[in-house]
């Protein structure tokens, strides 16, 4: 995970810190940023109308599932980065925005036709998190049975014998953090690397189980905002 990563996933004492830095609760003008991206693509084969339909398709993958940051955060950073032409001539984010791009990851879910039940408010009451210096234990707070989930989704995945069960049997796997730039720890942050192939080892399959429950994707959403930066 690159230190401009704004999702973050660590072990300590058996919990799984989620640290965030991302752009939340604007909502409301997410339609503006679509067509200050869209307004700006180069000119690939991609028109405006089709620029605006495909941002307005992610909007919804990530809402629909209660991560409205992550897509916020990659829309901020693609404005800031700007876009160009794949070989395909189709736009797509500059290399500033891979780590963004990547942790959309956050917006998969087992059947995009279903939506979370997010509580009215949630994502107001969230804010208080990322203006209260400790996003970690304020976000656990908010979201006390999503935390545990999280960790337990997470923690089962690492110790399983094909990921980091070997490297981490006397530590993460014990409810022990592994010690900074040991094989446990190498091994968690290649294992919970959005950018490594295949978006690691266990991204996929804890966001599709965490992506169930609304309390748990609100949890990750509560770390991904703005001023939760490591």
């Amino acid at each position: 995970m690159t230190a401009s990563a704004w999702v973050r996933v660590s072990v300590v004492s058996g919990w799984l810190v989620l640290v965030a830095a991302a752009v939340s609760n604007c909502q409301a003008k997410t339609y503006t940023i679509c067509a200050s991206i869209c307004g700006g693509v180069p000119p690939c084969n991609e028109s405006y109308d089709d620029c605006l339909m495909r941002c307005g398709a992610m909007q919804e993958k990530c809402d629909r599932v209660g991560h409205p940051a992550a897509f916020l955060a990659y829309l901020t950073c693609t404005i800031d980065g700007g876009l160009t032409c794949d070989d395909a001539g189709q736009p797509v984010p500059s290399a500033l925005c891979a780590q963004q791009q990547a942790d959309l990851v956050q917006c998969e879910s087992e059947n995009d036709a279903e939506a979370l039940d997010i509580p009215d408010g949630a994502y107001e009451a969230d804010t208080a998190c990322a203006d209260g210096g400790d996003c970690s234990t304020c976000c656990k707070s908010h979201h006390e049975e999503g935390a545990r989930m999280y960790a337990s989704l997470v923690t089962a995945c690492l110790c399983k014998p094909d990921t980091c069960a070997k490297a981490c049997a006397k530590e993460a796997c014990e409810d022990k953090p592994p010690q900074p730039n040991d094989a446990c720890d190498q091994c968690v942050s290649n294992e919970l690397s959005e950018l490594t192939p295949d978006a690691g080892a266990c991204i996929v399959s804890v966001t599709l189980q965490c992506n169930q429950v609304a309390d748990c994707a609100l949890f990750v959403n509560c770390g991904t905002q703005a001023g939760c930066a490591p």
